[in-house]
């Protein structure tokens, strides 16, 4: 009997997704440039993608990028929800202080929560200097990984305050805070880049006007 060879895969489809992964993570991230786009176009272009397709996805990585880079918005974003934190955190701290005994859990929520405490006085204060000489963005980097530093200690914090009481109350709000977390940042991002959309037609049509005027 005649066995039928075994069609593997092109090494060079593997490579291709292997990169378009690797370029797709690059656009993801905070430091994202719009040259950054085509390498990842070309390679989906050799997976087989058509023009209309790679045309519609540079458009979205072009917004997408721009609203990654407007560390204006973000700043202003940050500081509503730094201090919002820091107000949560400083009420359980203080209940905190009175527990007893003191298990392992409330140890846990004492440092997180001090932590959170310190990153966001820090990053109000930092803001406050910003605001008081007409500093909008982060004109350093660093001081955008304040707020998440509040965040994270804070999203570690609270549930172990909470399983002292209750461990599956814990998990419960743990759970909850991820998934409502998630939504929240994918509906802020969606209005970021549709506000960069947005802006990007308004000023090509502004310029076919001056063309045909």
């Amino acid at each position: 009997m005649i066995q039928e060879p075994i069609n593997n895969p092109p090494r060079r489809n593997i490579q291709d997704l292997k990169n378009i992964i690797g370029h797709f993570m690059r656009l993801r991230s905070k430091n994202a440039q719009p040259e950054d786009i085509e390498p990842f176009l070309a390679d989906l272009s050799k997976l087989g993608a058509d023009e209309k397709a790679t045309s519609v996805l540079k458009e979205a990585f072009i917004d997408t990028i721009a609203a990654n880079q407007n560390d204006a918005r973000s700043a202003r974003t940050d500081k509503v929800l730094v201090g919002g934190l820091t107000a949560i955190d400083l009420v359980i701290f203080q209940a905190l202080l009175s527990f007893n005994p003191i298990d392992i859990a409330t140890v846990i929520a004492l440092i997180a929560l001090g932590l959170s405490i310190l990153a966001a006085g820090g990053y109000l204060f930092i803001r406050f200097i910003q605001e008081d000489h007409n500093i909008q963005d982060y004109d350093w980097k660093v001081i955008g990984i304040f707020p998440f530093i509040s965040l994270l200690a804070t999203a570690i914090g609270i549930p172990a305050a909470i399983w002292h009481v209750s461990w599956l109350a814990a998990i419960i709000f743990f759970v909850s805070s991820v998934i409502i977390g998630i939504f929240c940042v994918f509906y802020y991002a969606s209005v970021a880049i549709r506000a960069e959309a947005k802006k990007r037609y308004e000023f090509t049509q502004s310029g076919h006007m001056d063309a045909n005027s």
